[in-house]
């Protein structure tokens, strides 16, 4: 099994992304952003309640952001359990 990623929307300075682990052992999940820069804000927004006996974790650099999560008992889920919010600081000239 695999953690997969659905794009939910993208642009230059935001990308949103559901994070669906299909199984316990599950554990990795890589999010390459395109912003050129380490994004200033990373937000893990849970959407079931899988989200925290996964225990998400995230890594942030320049290029990507790399999600670990628990294996522990019922941290798998058919259906996305997780939304990552990566963004940019707003700027009126952008």
């Amino acid at each position: 099994m695999a953690v997969s990623l659905a794009t939910v929307s993208s642009s230059a300075v935001k990308k949103v992304v559901d994070v669906t682990a299909t199984a316990d052992a599950d554990t990795t999940a890589t999010i390459p952003h395109g912003m050129a820069s380490a994004p200033k804000e990373v937000s893990l927004l849970p959407l079931l309640a899988a989200a925290y006996t996964s225990a998400w974790t995230a890594a942030i650099d320049s290029t990507n952001v790399t999600l670990t999560k628990g294996t522990g008992g019922g941290s798998g889920n058919a259906s996305a359990q997780l939304r990552v919010i990566i963004a940019l600081p707003h700027s009126i000239v952008s």
